[in-house]
């Protein structure tokens, strides 16, 4: 066993190259298999959907946005914040997604707004506040099964609008029940669409 040993170290002093190579194939082989994910699965992106499709969704879009903008000038209520822009996209493009679900955006919206007021009143409005806020925020949506991505957004403005609680109401409560509802009128008066798949 001695021998072994002393024979070991012999090849080390005189073939260190051997070793080093050995311990740089340790070090590839994990650092391999991460950066071969970069290159993707191989699947191809989606096919165009047909012109009708598209033309729905960018009705949709208009119609919803149309609607809330023109109502909030008209009762001069705040309903209208960028963030709504990103869920009219899920709510039109893909109305069938788990993403895009009444739970979903009225959920996750107010949890996002809820944690991004709070994380602004402890933390200012620093990038730590901002990283705590939007990551905070996923974790609830995951715990409560409400994801919904422009949620993070919700939080992010909250915070560095120093939002208290009549900016939940308003718009983020109130513009987030009404998207959905204009979403499920124009969504189910389209033939093949249904929507909500479920409404919590």
């Amino acid at each position: 066993m001695a021998e072994a040993g002393g024979q070991a170290h012999a090849l080390i002093r005189t073939r260190p190259w051997r070793v080093m190579r050995y311990r740089l194939a340790i070090v590839r082989r994990p650092l391999g298999r991460y950066t071969g994910k970069f290159a993707g699965d191989g699947t191809r992106p989606p096919e165009r959907p047909p012109w009708r499709v598209i033309l729905i969704s960018w009705a949709g879009a208009f119609v919803s946005l149309g609607a809330l903008g023109w109502l909030a000038d008209a009762t001069h209520a705040p309903l209208v914040m960028a963030p709504f822009g990103a869920s009219v996209v899920l709510l039109y493009a893909h109305p069938d997604s788990g993403l895009t679900q009444p739970r979903n955006v009225i959920g996750g919206h107010l949890l996002g707004g809820v944690i991004g007021m709070l994380a602004g009143q402890a933390l200012g409005g620093t990038w730590l506040a901002m990283a705590l806020a939007v990551a905070t925020t996923v974790a609830a949506m995951k715990a409560t099964r409400s994801v919904h991505p422009p949620a993070g957004a919700t939080a992010i403005v909250c915070m560095q609008a120093h939002a208290g609680w009549a900016f939940l109401a308003a718009p983020v409560l109130a513009g987030s029940v009404l998207l959905v509802l204009a979403a499920a009128v124009y969504n189910n008066a389209v033939e093949h669409r249904r929507y909500p798949r479920h409404w919590w």
